[in-house]
């Protein structure tokens, strides 16, 4: 078994992220920071991501989202409780998901195209980062189950966002399309 992010196997398994980054008992807003550096790798390691971020916490403005700051740099911006709760009910692998999820925005170029015309156009959006999102984490040999299913739970749509039952069957059709397609490459390759 081969274990990404520059951490050895353990007991024959990657082990989780907590257990990666020698987590324990750090503060949830620790664990959080953490996750988003190891988004960051898979992003980097996996995707060709290439952009400085910024990373803010924020109580106010959303529960995650990216924008840029007053200096035109991307920041991703959190409300720690809503980690906290992503970590509690879904797990480290959906906090994963979501930062990547914030990552693709940026690299897919998103934050500079302006302010989506339609919410067709804005859903389409947000189906094209749940994607990167998924491929960054099946690349980098992660679960993403977790982040399925949290994306199951995100709304009923009418916004920017997909309604969360078609998101998550959306997202599942794309993780099985994306793991056959490495697993042909993989076995022609032999």
């Amino acid at each position: 078994m081969k274990c990404f992010g520059n951490h050895g196997e353990r007991n024959g398994t990657c082990g989780s992220l907590a257990d990666w980054f020698g987590l324990g008992e750090l503060p949830a807003d620790d664990r959080v920071r953490q996750l988003l550096d190891y988004a960051l790798e898979l992003a980097v390691q996996f995707m060709s991501f290439n952009a400085s971020i910024r990373f803010v916490k924020h109580p106010l403005v959303c529960e995650a989202c990216v924008e840029r700051n007053e200096r035109g740099e991307p920041t991703i911006m959190t409300t720690p409780a809503f980690m906290a709760m992503i970590m509690r009910r879904f797990g480290e692998w959906a906090v994963v998901g979501i930062f990547l999820h914030e990552l693709a925005h940026i690299a897919l170029g998103h934050l500079d195209q302006g302010e989506p015309r339609t919410s067709i156009e804005s859903m389409g959006r947000e189906s094209a980062a749940d994607a990167w999102a998924l491929k960054a984490t099946i690349r980098g040999r992660g679960n993403v189950n977790p982040f399925i299913a949290f994306l199951g739970t995100t709304g009923s749509g009418g916004g920017s966002h997909p309604p969360g039952r078609m998101r998550a069957e959306l997202a599942l059709e794309f993780a099985r399309r994306e793991i056959a397609r490495l697993l042909l490459r993989r076995s022609l390759a032999v």
